[in-house]
């Protein structure tokens, strides 16, 4: 069983609303993807895990493949910016990337790092985001969510 617990402190989680996130990562958007898409992630992770899944996740896929950034409100809270991810697939109907967050567990002050993948349906523009530690876990706390897409040109 993942202990996330303490996490990230519950007002780091709740400080970044879904129009002030989005606005904020399209500042990044243009300078990071002079082509490409763009696309902004809505979760309900609620339940055990709720404080382990973020709310919003925004990514930018580059075209041809090319550099794809995540920022969330977990990334905002530890690094201030968005950070490298791993495209996985980008076909037309779906998706998917993984990126690894290091975070510092606020109860005990240690290190883990938590791997993330989306995988979004591009037909429907619904979303499902896991999360595990990045050494491995049977168990993945993980929810489904909406997304927008814009396509940057």
């Amino acid at each position: 069983m993942i202990d996330m617990a303490g996490f990230v402190p519950f007002q780091a989680r709740r400080a970044v609303t879904s129009l002030l996130f989005a606005l904020s990562f399209g500042l990044w958007q243009p300078a990071l993807a002079a082509e490409g898409d763009s696309y902004v992630c809505e979760f309900d992770p609620g339940g055990q895990f709720a404080d382990s899944i973020p709310e919003v996740v925004a990514f930018v896929v580059g075209p041809d493949g090319g550099e794809t950034l995540v920022f969330d409100p977990f990334i905002n809270y530890y690094n201030k910016e968005p950070i490298e991810a791993v495209l996985l697939a980008d076909n037309a109907s779906r998706v998917s990337i993984r990126w690894v967050l290091k975070a510092i567990f606020v109860d005990t002050g240690k290190s883990r790092e938590l791997q993330y993948q989306i995988t979004l349906m591009k037909g429907q523009m619904t979303a499902r985001i896991r999360a595990k530690l990045a050494t491995g876990e049977s168990l993945e706390p993980s929810a489904s969510g909406s997304c927008t897409r814009e396509k940057w040109e």
